[in-house]
Order: C-alpha cells, then structure tokens, then sequence
C-alpha cells in the first residue's frame, strides 16, 4: 500500500481510501473475505487441473441479474415491433453481453 500510490501518480490515478481495502484470499472460511468484485467479476482463489492455487474470476452475480432485468425491460418496452427487427436487436444486445461476460 506503501508504493502503490507512487506508481499510480505516474499515470495521474490515486487510490481512494475508502474505497480501496486489501483482501487476504488465502484466509480460511468465517476469518473475512475470500473474494472480491471489480468490472463485473468475482476474483476469488482456486485450484488448477494441476493442484497449484491460481486466481479465478467468475461473473458477479448481482451485475449478471441486472443485465438480464434490463434486457426484460427493453423487450417489455419494444415488443410491438415487428418480430424480426426485435430478434435482430435482442441479438446484438446479448452478443454484447456475451462478449463481456
């Protein structure tokens, strides 16, 4: 915590103090957090096929929900277009998702 701010200031960033927390993802079950979401995903510690600890990341499930209850939304709102027009856009919207996700 100590260099992080020096090397963040070379690309005009900083670290908010309140919203910055060190996780110890080693700890064991009840000892505090063992994972953490950013950009949309949970990053928690795993195994490999191999036995060896890796970081994994998984979809973080209150953004997914809240996609999908948007993509409810915008076809609650355009389902009086024509059939074609509305898979053509539902399709782009969930490629998008895809993608990210």
């Amino acid at each position: 915590m100590e260099v992080l701010p020096k090397r963040f200031e070379k690309y005009n960033l900083e670290l908010h103090p309140e919203k910055t927390k060190i996780v110890n993802l080693n700890s064991q079950r009840g000892d505090g957090d063992r994972s953490f979401d950013f950009l949309g995903f949970t990053h928690f510690l795993g195994k490999s096929n191999k036995g060896k600890l890796v970081l994994k990341r998984k979809t973080c499930s209150k953004k997914l929900t809240l996609a999908l209850i948007k993509i409810q939304d915008w076809v609650k709102c355009n389902r009086n277009r024509k059939l074609k027009e509305l898979i053509f856009d539902l399709n782009r919207k969930l490629r998008g998702l895809y993608g990210y996700y």
